[in-house]
């Protein structure tokens, strides 16, 4: 019978879920506002103002302990899946353009929020 899904290490999902969880105990654990803000949450009229970066940072950045949890259990159970299916670096450029597009969106459809 073959395999659907091969035995290599999904070493990007790891580092994304890693990346991720040093951030969440960087910024104070996503429990305070400013300290986001901080490490680049995705704020609407910063990004207009040209901290475009910060499209890419908040895709690393949870706003308390059950968002992370769901957030990187899913990770955890859906990036294998994927990164196995596209390869690691598809995957990876999957992952980081849905992110600054999604990013985008809420600057778009939001005023000056997070």
């Amino acid at each position: 019978m073959e395999k659907i899904f091969s035995s290599k290490k999904p070493i990007i999902t790891y580092i994304l879920i890693a990346l991720c969880i040093i951030m969440f105990v960087v910024s104070d654990m996503g429990m305070s506002t400013v300290s986001l803000i901080k490490y680049g949450a995705n704020v609407s009229g910063l990004v207009r103002n040209g901290e475009l970066y910060r499209l890419i940072t908040y895709m690393f950045l949870h706003g308390g302990i059950i968002h992370i949890f769901f957030n990187m259990y899913s990770l955890y159970v859906i990036g294998p899946r994927v990164e196995d299916f596209f390869g690691k670096w598809k995957f990876l450029f999957i992952y980081l353009i849905s992110g600054i597009c999604g990013g985008l969106l809420s600057v778009a459809m939001n005023g000056n929020s997070i």
